[in-house]
C-alpha cells in the first residue's frame, strides 16, 4: 500500500505514534490487519494520503545505520548488547 500523490511521505512509525496518542494503545501489539485497516480509513477521510507503508525492509542493519547515521552517541545506553540485538560486530538486528 503506497500513498504518494504529490504529497510528503512519511514512514509508518509516524501514523502509528499519532494513533498510539488518540486511542491510548499500544500499537505494537495490533496485528497487521488493524495497521492497514487504520491507514485505509485515514485515506478515505482525508482524501490526501501523506504516507507509504515500508513492510518490506531488511531487519538486518549495520551498526552504521543503526547508531551512527542517527547519530546516536557513542556512549548511549541504546548501543549496550543488553539494548540491541547483536548479529555479530557490525550487524544489528
Amino acid at each position: 500500500m503506497t500513498y504518494t500523490k504529490g504529497y510528503v511521505v512519511c514512514s509508518i512509525s509516524l501514523v502509528l505514534t499519532y494513533s498510539h496518542k488518540l486511542t491510548h494503545t499500544r500499537t505494537n501489539l495490533l496485528p497487521q490487519y488493524r495497521i492497514e485497516n487504520y491507514c485505509n480509513n485515514y485515506a478515505s477521510q482525508h482524501k490526501q494520503p501523506s504516507f507509504q507503508l515500508f513492510d518490506n525492509l531488511d531487519p538486518l542493519v549495520t551498526t552504521q545505520q543503526c547508531f551512527d547515521d542517527l547519530r546516536v552517541d557513542p556512549s548511549h545506553i541504546s548501543r549496550r548488547p543488553s539494548d540491541t540485538y547483536y548479529i555479530d560486530p557490525n550487524t544489528v538486528c
